[in-house]
């Protein structure tokens, strides 16, 4: 509810009219019985754009209520429509409202719109984005069943967050991923994996320039293995871009699945102690670090619920390698002992 339509709802108020307003959402039988109930449902335009919201007509018609719609300069709705619907001006309201709304013509214009609803065959109108929507699905799967699709973006535990044009991966079937992979889990790479909506997918070292995880690894139980993995993955100058609960919010252990909590720290083995990790030629580097709000805004650290990364895989140095060394016991070198005797 904005200014503009409480503005209307007052002028027809204004002519002696009941106009029933909730103050929540209504769904389902909820909302379905109250439409019943009513005489009409009024449609108005959130914004001056006045673009004419069919699925809400739809519905409200399809229950056997009228509809009584505003109609703007800017309101094009299918033809159909024209005669379903009783229509007003926003300069032609207090007209309406008081000379037409309840009167026995309007009623049996009424009854008529219904009944005239009732015998729409709506596939007609729809056949021209039917036809290109057939004919798109059957080129697509043509095309994918010919190539094999070499992406260079990964959606990481897409869920909710489906990316078009990348690579979507999740470890769960129901969120509709394009493939269903654990990338905390060894892969022979290369490798070719057949996915739900591309056909044939190459993954491979050094392909990806750009890997995102929204809310991803607080949940993951081997946090090494997938951060290798994402490493041998990106190319050199790749970005992971990392959106997690920040651990002294509320967010960090509000989800039941969260295994852990991260903080400023959390980054440190990626970026600096990368040999601890069994990591040599290749480690993360910080771009970026900042706070979110639960608005997802960003933020000063005491407001923070989230945390956003940005890290960059590069190469380590020379001195970073040998300091590398250093800290294993074989110094990362090819086995020099002489073959066993015989």
């Amino acid at each position: 509810m904005n200014e503009r339509r409480k503005k209307i709802i007052s002028a027809i108020e204004a002519q002696g009219i009941t106009v029933s307003v909730f103050d929540k959402p209504l769904y389902g039988e909820e909302r379905d019985s109250f439409i019943r109930q009513a005489k009409a449902v009024l449609n108005c335009h959130f914004y001056e754009s006045s673009r004419f919201e069919q699925v809400r007509v739809s519905h409200c018609l399809s229950l056997g209520t009228p509809v009584i719609a505003e109609r703007g300069p800017n309101t094009r709705p299918a033809s159909f429509y024209e005669e379903a619907v009783s229509w007003f001006t926003e300069e032609k309201l207090e007209e309406f409202f008081s000379s037409c709304f309840g009167t026995p013509d309007w009623y049996a214009a009424a009854i008529q719109q219904i009944s005239y609803f009732e015998q729409l065959d709506a596939s007609e109108n729809f056949s021209e984005i039917l036809e290109f929507a057939t004919g798109y699905q059957k080129e697509n799967k043509r095309h994918i069943n010919q190539n094999t699709w070499i992406p260079n973006k990964i959606n990481l535990g897409s869920g909710k967050d489906y990316k078009p044009g990348w690579l979507n991966i999740d470890i769960l079937a129901r969120t509709e991923p394009d493939i269903v992979l654990d990338l905390s889990k060894n892969l022979n790479l290369p490798t070719i994996i057949s996915s739900k909506h591309w056909g044939m997918v190459k993954i491979d070292s050094f392909q990806f320039d750009i890997i995102y995880a929204n809310n991803v690894l607080e949940h993951v139980p081997d946090l090494v293995g997938l951060m290798t993995q994402c490493l041998h993955l990106l190319k050199e100058e790749g970005t992971f871009e990392i959106e997690v609960p920040y651990e002294k919010s509320l967010t960090a252990w509000q989800d039941p699945t969260h295994i852990r909590a991260l903080n400023e720290n959390s980054w440190i083995y990626y970026t600096e102690w990368f040999w601890y990790l069994g990591w040599f030629e290749h480690r993360f580097e910080m771009q970026s670090s900042s706070y979110l709000d639960q608005r997802l805004q960003p933020c000063n650290r005491e407001q923070a619920a989230f945390m956003k990364v940005c890290l960059k895989k590069i190469r380590t140095s020379p001195h970073e390698r040998t300091v590398a060394r250093t800290m294993q016991a074989n110094w990362i070198i090819p086995d020099d002992e002489p073959p066993a005797s015989t």
